[in-house]
């Protein structure tokens, strides 16, 4: 046999390389879209009949001896946000009814009516009325106001002694004799941060919990070996987003996160000292599925953010089953904001105690800086560059409360940061500012003064404000001329977008001295009394400040964001500069709201119909939701009052990519600039969206005698705009990686973002206040039907998941105003429109509620073929589990020749090949005889469809022809 040639070998080692690369690509293809399809599912299982996410998961941890507290606590949030009126984005529902708007004084009334439940079951249904509180301090501070009066019983001291329950650990109840006294203290319990934690409200609520019975059958350290047993680890995979992507800094949260807590789950031996600890099990379970799946979701901010809730809810359930963090181990954590290493011994390095909010600890902070200079005197920082500090408005309520005077006094208020970007012109207050006002005021000291004391709020903190003010201050600080009492909420970029812990935190800087002393020993014991680490949201609160970081990163992302869009989404009109604010170093956009923005006419089948809207009215309730608050993953928007009785929308910026900024902003941008006569309709948003795509295609050289449509235009525009891929790339790169580069930030005109923009705008105005039927004909109709059918013929390429869900909402609205017309022709015109918009964009998870609101006429109507081509596009997508929750919810509502239909279609597919249990986000289930019950179940659901009878609800009805 001939030895084989030089050339020969190489083919043969080339093929053999390229064989490796097509099994490598397969089998990372199959990965990725297991892990597309688990977040798919359980998307899907959120918004069937199981309930939302958070409730599937509260009901598989009740099902575990010892986990009655981590199941009820699943999914509480200190901030949710503002739900809208009708929620057309699918999305995992992580909430809970006891969760609040902003916990310290907007707490929900399923809060408000627990604690009072708890304190009647105690206390008797009759008993007096009560505050339900967080401390003893809260309760002297309260009651302090109320000294010399009627309403307590004798002193404040006696009152105190008396009438203060305590219900559980953090939650107590404080007694008047009138409601009226009730009422007065609620402002003042915002003001002082007095609420109980959620948390513990909550597992006071749940009653005792059991003790966990280990099962044998498990095995934790295995499963937190897990983490590291994959090819590339689930860390690494985080990490390896490019740093210019929006999304970059939150990935590397995520994985931050994820190593700090298999670094201490390591450290502690958690898994090994709890190995058959059942709650532990099914929260690295949880965990891992997430953190495989988050990578996955990296293309859009929407889904990426949904999925790092979740691993933060798992995170929560670990660290709540092994609570391995002690109040130290808080200390060392939030040590790293005082920036005190470098100093001098004398300087004590660990000065920082835990209090239950930002409020509370500037509250504290007060008492402190009385303790500390004597007197009940605050001057307010101020230079004549900067002008005065911004001040909090609940601050300025507590000056007023308590009778603080500004003139003459050794204490000086000032916020690192302000909140609100100041108007055009001015200079902003920043460290700078700080460090020149408190430098002005020791200039001023006479060597008799007692130290100053300057009380900092440093709640938004950029990186490096802190170690540039105390390195300034370090003589100063070490000779004992000089204290800083720094107070911080949790709440915004400490809380690293979790929304969960309502915190913060009070530190001491300064030489230690008898008064240094005095004022540590009234801070240790409100921390004790309060004991806000005894709560299971402590245990997460200390993980998210080790990861300090990280609220570095995601502030400058948000800063860059607010950035692009005061620049290039929200630019202020000419003459108009003050209604617009923006500052480089804050992550906010201010627009003024007052007066209207230009109204917008609709043409109608029953006529012309024009809608004065409101300025903020122009801002998406889905893209951009009203929320209190900032420092949240997705962006989010709230009115603030302005000094001249007026009002601005604040826009807060999260984590969104500049593509998913245009889709939100580029058309309400539009508007607002428009003067109110302007006028708006669906002419002018033709006309627009014609002239972006002609923009689009402006580099294309389109011969004279062709005129491309307006799908060709944007067809060719998406392809010009998407990041070229090299023949080497497509053949080292992994598809994980190729999706990256594809979606990588780049300059460009993003033009399919911004026609989007235009028709997702227009569409939630029209779903907003039109219903269908106003849409069966009419002038407008023609040109909706026009856009919408350009938009979805050219694919929309780099176009977010939520503004394609947005588009497809509105081809189903008027998709279901032609199916319930009275023409047939129209009927059916509807129904192959729906199916070709939903086999165009084929995995949005309102598909199911497509195919059920079809009206039964119309299907039955429909040739055979249609039927298939119906069922193909948006039933046959759907899991096993699904597709018999939708026949089941089909035969509820008579609709039965769908359902046998879709019965029929189920046989089908189940002879072709059984599909294998779809897996979710949750830990896995028995499947054992799945065959079985899977065709028992379809079996179940044919019985009811009898020849003539149709079997409703265990009641029989006939059927109709």
């Amino acid at each position: 046999m001939p030895a084989a040639s030089q050339d020969d070998v190489a083919v043969s080692a080339h093929r053999r390389q390229l064989d490796g690369r097509v099994h490598h690509l397969q089998r990372a293809l199959q990965q990725e879209l297991q892990r597309h399809r688990r977040y798919d599912h359980s998307v899907r299982q959120d918004w069937g009949a199981a309930g939302s996410h958070a409730e599937q998961r509260r009901s598989d941890l009740r099902q575990l001896r010892g986990a009655e507290h981590i199941a009820a606590q699943y999914g509480l949030s200190a901030a949710r946000r503002e739900q809208p009126r009708r929620d057309v984005l699918h999305h995992l529902r992580i909430e809970h009814d006891v969760s609040s708007d902003y916990l310290r004084d907007q707490p929900s009334m399923d809060f408000r009516e627990l604690g009072q439940r708890l304190y009647r079951q105690q206390c008797g249904a009759r008993a007096m009325p009560a505050l339900i509180i967080n401390s003893r301090h809260v309760a002297s501070q309260l009651l302090e106001h109320f000294r010399g009066t009627k309403d307590i019983q004798g002193s404040p001291e006696q009152h105190l002694r008396e009438r203060l329950q305590t219900l559980a650990p953090g939650v107590l109840a404080l007694q008047f004799r009138a409601r009226g006294s009730v009422t007065a203290c609620e402002p003042l319990l915002n003001l002082y941060g007095g609420r109980p934690s959620a948390h513990a409200l909550v597992a006071a609520a749940t009653g005792a919990q059991s003790r966990i019975a280990d099962d044998p059958h498990i095995n934790n350290v295995t499963l937190l070996n897990h983490f590291y047993s994959d090819d590339t680890d689930v860390c690494e995979r985080l990490r390896s987003l490019p740093a210019e992507r929006a999304l970059a800094p939150l990935s590397n949260t995520a994985a931050a996160l994820l190593e700090q807590w298999l670094d201490v789950a390591d450290d502690r031996q958690l898994a090994a000292l709890q190995p058959h600890n059942p709650v532990l099990a099914n929260g690295l379970q949880a965990l891992h599925r997430i953190a495989d799946t988050l990578p996955s979701l990296s293309h859009d901010s929407q889904l990426f953010g949904n999925g790092y809730q979740v691993l933060l809810e798992e995170l929560q359930v670990c660290l709540s089953a092994t609570r391995p963090f002690t109040q130290d181990d808080f200390r060392l954590a939030a040590a790293q904001m005082l920036s005190v290493s470098q100093l001098a011994e004398a300087v004590p390095k660990q000065d920082i105690y835990l209090v239950s909010s930002g409020m509370a600890a500037l509250t504290l902070g007060h008492e402190v800086a009385d303790m500390l200079t004597g007197e009940r005197n605050v001057a307010m920082a101020s230079t004549a560059r900067h002008g005065q500090t911004p001040v909090y408005f609940e601050v300025e309520t507590l000056h007023r409360e308590w009778l603080i005077g500004h003139d003459h006094s050794h204490a000086l208020y000032a916020t690192l940061n302000h909140s609100m970007p100041g108007a055009a012109g001015t200079e902003r207050w920043g460290v700078d500012a700080v460090i020149e006002a408190t430098a002005q005021r020791l200039q001023q000291a006479g060597a008799a003064d007692p130290a100053l004391v300057l009380l900092l709020d440093a709640t938004l903190e950029h990186r490096d404000d802190m170690q540039r003010l105390v390195d300034h201050f370090a003589t100063p600080l070490q000779a004992g001329q000089l204290r800083i009492v720094v107070c911080k909420s949790y709440q915004k970029y400490a809380g690293l977008g979790s929304a969960k812990v309502m915190a913060g935190a009070i530190g001491l800087i300064g030489r230690e001295d008898a008064a240094h002393v005095r004022a540590r020993n009234h801070l240790q014991r409100v921390e004790q009394e309060l004991d806000w680490m005894g709560q299971s949201d402590g245990q997460l609160l200390v993980h998210l400040l080790g990861c300090r970081e990280q609220e570095f990163a995601l502030l400058e992302r948000a800063c860059d964001s607010a950035a692009y869009v005061a620049r290039h989404l929200l630019p202020p009109p000419p003459g108009k500069e003050q209604e617009y604010r923006h500052d480089p170093q804050l992550p906010f956009v201010t627009v003024g709201i007052q007066g209207s923005s230009p109204p917008l006419t609709l043409n109608l089948a029953e006529g012309s119909r024009t809608l004065n809207l409101f300025r903020d009215s122009q801002f998406s309730e889905y893209l951009l939701p009203v929320r209190d608050s900032f420092a949240f993953i997705h962006s989010n928007r709230t009115q603030i009052p302005t000094s001249d009785g007026g009002a601005m929308q604040r826009l807060a910026l999260g984590q969104e990519s500049k593509a998913e900024l245009t889709e939100r902003l580029f058309m309400p941008g539009l508007l607002l600039q428009q003067p109110p006569g302007a006028g708006w309709d669906c002419g002018k948003a033709w006309r627009l969206v014609q002239q972006l795509g002609d923009e689009g295609i402006r580099s294309v050289q389109v011969p004279a005698h062709i005129t491309p449509n307006l799908y060709q235009k944007l067809y060719i525009s998406g392809r010009l705009e998407q990041a070229p891929v090299s023949d080497q790339q497509r053949l080292q790169r992994t598809p994980e990686q190729l999706r990256q580069h594809q979606q990588g930030e780049r300059e460009q005109p993003m033009t399919l973002n911004r026609i989007v923009s235009v028709i997702s705008h227009l569409g939630e105005q029209i779903m907003r206040y039109t219903r269908p039927d106003s849409w069966c004909a009419g002038p407008d109709r023609q040109q909706l039907d026009a856009m919408l059918e350009g938009v979805m013929h050219s694919g929309m390429p780099g176009v977010s998941h939520s503004g394609r869900q947005l588009v497809m909402e509105l081809q189903a609205f008027l998709c279901r105003a032609d199916m319930h017309s009275d023409d047939t022709l129209q009927q059916q015109r509807g129904l192959r429109t729906l199916t070709d918009g939903c086999a165009r964009l084929p995995g949005l998870p309102r598909q199911p509620d497509y195919l059920l609101a079809i009206p039964e006429q119309v299907f039955s109507a429909a040739s055979d073929t249609q039927r298939d081509r119906t069922l193909v596009a948006l039933f046959e997508p759907l899991d096993a589990r699904r597709r018999l929750s939708l026949i089941s919810q089909m035969l509820e509502q008579g609709d039965l020749t769908k359902a046998e239909a879709c019965i029929r279609r189920f046989e089908v597919l189940l002879d072709r090949q059984l599909p294998p249990p779809a897996e979710s986000l949750r830990p896995a289930h028995g499947t054992e005889h799945w065959e079985q019950h899977l065709y028992g179940q379809l079996q179940n659901q044919r019985a009811r469809l009898t020849p003539g009878q149709l079997i409703l609800n265990g009641q029989t009805a006939e059927r109709q022809p």
